[in-house]
């Protein structure tokens, strides 16, 4: 079982015998005297050989908290001075921008450590707040879709993928894509987030037998799937899906059940989502089920004959269908974006913060930032049954089909053209900053900047013509101009009468 290591102040690569030395507190130590005396480094023939392969993991340990984070899509980001230049409050701070809960005492609370990499859970084990450890390791056992499967013991399958996505993002959060995370859960699934330790000095419980064939299994896998993702690019087999939200609301202003209307529809692409609204259970959402294309036009194409569909079956012309973010207060909307043909893992998620959150935060209307306060985090994402992944972060993007050719082809292009773009991004460390949106400047500026670049790169597919999709965007940014939530989007995709979809973006 080998790895690369890399130090970024000198470049100096060397390979890595024993990987459980990530988690186990020995690394730590080495690296505060620059890893001069390495035993596990190996020969530079060694070294050679793996780091001329782009399908070996290379960890790379920065010294600085942002301008070191590497893109590359085989360089997996940890770090000392990342972890040590944060405070306690300045990670809480990080955990509740990325909408995880925090610190707070949940009913019923058990605390488990958490092992990952690479957006991988390997192992997991319940601990004491003194993180002694009350039980056994448990290994993450997953399906071939990597999807964590039940393994018998005392959490529930769903409770495991839930507890595997909260350790993700609470690294995701703090620029790491390796370490170990402590995690509430509490007796209903609800989780808080309460430390995280990434190649640190404190030696953490672990069952090194376990955790090294959790690695070497997570190494198989990651080879194998960087070798099937790189076989796909190369045939152009990305493939999205999508499932838009938008709400009824009447004309008193009322939001409606959409189970008035769809509760008999026999329709496999448009269904009706529930959630707690006003101490009530409703259903008020429709949401949007197009089946996955290899084509991004033709992705759109089906969205506009779901619409379609769905305006056969609500003929009342007194409600409004409303997108956006939270057209009604109370009631989050997300236009999520399923990808399949790509390896998931964090540099592919902050190259589509970049190209998707970036610009939509840009023309985003502020009266649904109060979707903020839950959702629409950096880098949120839940791995599919298909193999793939969601990325959850956008709001609905339905409001225009401008905005929905938009979003298709900025998410196609970026899954299309990541390896290019973790070179032209290198860090991407502006990214917090940029989508906290106190500077609009920094933020329009960094947005045009990103769909410039994205609108080259749709060159390297000319059959989709997509830098014509991503034009009205554009526009609209350097105009200023933000999307309407209130506005009625049957009106923009001509369905209340007969005639072309009205183009223009406002």
């Amino acid at each position: 079982m080998h790895m690369l290591l890399q130090v970024d102040s000198n470049g100096r690569l060397m390979v890595l015998r024993d990987p459980v030395r990530l988690f186990d507190g020995s690394l730590a130590m080495e690296h505060a005297q620059a890893l001069h005396q390495v035993e596990l480094a190996g020969s530079l023939n060694d070294g050679d050989r793996l780091e001329h392969t782009e399908h070996a993991p290379c960890i790379v340990l920065q010294h600085n908290s942002g301008s070191d984070y590497s893109l590359k899509h085989n360089k997996i980001n940890a770090g000392i001075r990342r972890y040590e230049s944060y405070s306690a409050a300045d990670m809480q701070s990080r955990w509740k921008s990325a909408r995880l809960r925090v610190s707070q005492r949940l009913n019923d609370e058990r605390l488990y450590l958490v092992h990952c990499i690479d957006h991988m859970m390997l192992s997991w084990r319940r601990v004491d707040e003194a993180l002694k450890p009350l039980g056994a390791a448990y290994p993450a056992i997953r399906n071939d879709e990597h999807l964590i499967e039940h393994s018998g013991f005392e959490l529930s399958e769903w409770t495991l993928r839930a507890l595997e996505v909260a350790a993700c993002r609470a690294l995701y959060a703090l620029w790491l894509d390796v370490g170990s995370v402590l995690v509430a859960v509490s007796g209903t699934g609800s989780m808080a987030i309460r430390g995280v330790w990434s190649i640190a000095k404190q030696q953490l419980p672990i069952d090194r037998e376990l955790l090294s064939e959790a690695i070497t299994a997570w190494l198989k896998r990651w080879k194998r799937e960087a070798e099937a993702v790189d076989h796909n690019e190369r045939n152009e087999r990305i493939q999205l899906g999508a499932d838009p939200e938008f709400i009824l609301v009447n004309d008193q202003q009322r939001v409606v059940s959409a189970t008035e209307y769809l509760l008999e529809s026999d329709s496999m692409y448009v269904g009706i989502d529930a959630l707690w609204y006003r101490n009530k259970l409703i259903h008020p959402i429709v949401e949007l089920r197009p089946p996955p294309e290899t084509d991004p036009n033709r992705l759109f194409a089906s969205l506009y004959r779901l619409l379609k569909e769905t305006a056969t079956a609500i003929t009342d012309k007194r409600l409004r269908w409303l997108a956006g973010g939270m057209p009604v207060r109370g009631i989050a909307l997300g236009g999520h974006l399923h990808i399949s043909g790509v390896q998931l893992t964090p540099r592919v998620l902050r190259i589509l913060d970049a190209a998707l959150a970036i610009p939509f935060a840009a023309a985003a209307d502020q009266n649904g930032a109060g979707r903020l306060r839950k959702f629409g985090g950096l880098g949120d994402y839940r791995r599919q049954f298909h193999g793939g992944f969601e990325y959850r972060t956008l709001p609905s993007w339905l409001v225009s089909p401008a905005l929905t050719k938009a979003a298709i082809a900025c998410c196609y292009i970026a899954v299309q053209n990541n390896k290019e773009l973790a070179i032209q991004l290198k860090s991407a460390d502006w990214l917090d900053d940029a989508y906290a949106g106190e500077d609009r400047e920094q933020l329009h500026a960094k947005a045009l900047d990103m769909l410039q670049l994205l609108s080259k790169l749709a060159s390297n597919t000319p059959e989709y013509k997509l830098e014509k999709a991503i034009a009205p965007l554009q526009h609209a940014i350097r105009q200023r101009k933000t999307w309407n939530e209130q506005d009625d989007i049957r009106n923009r995709w001509s369905l209340l009468e007969a005639g072309e979809i009205d183009k223009a973006y406002t």
